[in-house]
C-alpha cells in the first residue's frame, strides 16, 4: 500500500535529491522514498541492535525503554573501520561511476 502525497522542498535540498538521482540512475522519487525511510526506520518501535562495549556482544533494545543519555549515546557510536572502509570504498565506486546493483544495495545499508 502506499499514499501520495505532495511535499514542498527547499530548493537547495532538492536539487541534492535530484543530483544523487542523476548519479545512480535512479528516479528521484525513489531516492526521497528512500532517505525517508531510512531516515525515519531508527524511531520504530521495532528493537534496534546495540554492541555493548562492556562485553562486546550485539543485544536487541527498544528505543522506548532507553534513556535520554542512552539515545545521544547511540547518536554518537560509530561504525566499526571495516564498514567505515567498505564505505569509503562503495562511495568512491559511486562516484566513479562503476557502483553494481549488488553494491547500491549495500550502500543504502551501510548509509
Amino acid at each position: 500500500m502506499t499514499t501520495k502525497i505532495t511535499l514542498t522542498l527547499p530548493d537547495d535540498i532538492y536539487k541534492k535529491a535530484e543530483n544523487f538521482a542523476q548519479l545512480t540512475n535512479r528516479d528521484i522519487n525513489d531516492i526521497l522514498t528512500q532517505v525517508i525511510t531510512i531516515s525515519l526506520s531508527p524511531i520504530s518501535s521495532q528493537p534496534i541492535s546495540t554492541k555493548s562495549s562492556e562485553n562486546n556482544s550485539a543485544s536487541s533494545i527498544s528505543i522506548k525503554s532507553l534513556s535520554d543519555e542512552e539515545v545521544v549515546a547511540l547518536t554518537e557510536s560509530e561504525m566499526e573501520p571495516e564498514q567505515d572502509q567498505r564505505l569509503s570504498e562503495l562511495l568512491y565506486n559511486q562516484q566513479a561511476g562503476t557502483l553494481g546493483s549488488t553494491e547500491h544495495s549495500e550502500l543504502t545499508f551501510l548509509m
